[in-house]
């Protein structure tokens, strides 16, 4: 079972950058560069962080919505900076495109990360939205 959570991590965190690098080579001018983050030491296998302008067109793409109907189930969302989303300590009270949106409109931006599940409640995936 846990290896089914670890392939839905992984097309989740494939399917984000695709959709982001499509979405970022559609805006005239845009320079995307979707950065990459390692770090197994701390349970970090693979992620991507997201700059504001692709966080802009994942927004207005439907991936958030595909995702969160699909993979959601095996991912946390955790919340850095401040937004109008409902949260608590453990728990986001929102869906992945509210979220993303809110990043979107907020200049924030958005990550996505496959993690030790032992480390994230037993999820492999790590969602992240940084509010400034």
């Amino acid at each position: 079972m846990e290896n089914m959570g670890m392939r839905r991590a992984f097309a989740t965190v494939g399917l984000a950058v695709a959709g982001a690098a499509v979405a970022g080579m559609m805006q005239a001018g845009s320079a995307a560069a979707v950065e990459p983050v390692v770090d197994p030491a701390r349970g970090l296998y693979f992620g991507v962080v997201l700059n504001e302008q692709e966080t802009v067109a994942l927004s207005n793409s439907p991936l958030p919505a595909m995702l969160d109907g699909v993979y959601m189930s095996s991912a946390t969302i955790r919340i850095l900076g401040e937004s109008y989303l409902d949260e608590d300590d453990e728990n986001v009270y929102a869906d992945l495109p509210e979220v993303v949106d809110t990043a979107a409109a907020l200049d924030g931006i958005v990550g996505f990360a496959l993690v030790d599940p032992a480390g994230n409640g037993g999820r492999p995936l790590r969602v992240v939205a940084v509010f400034p």
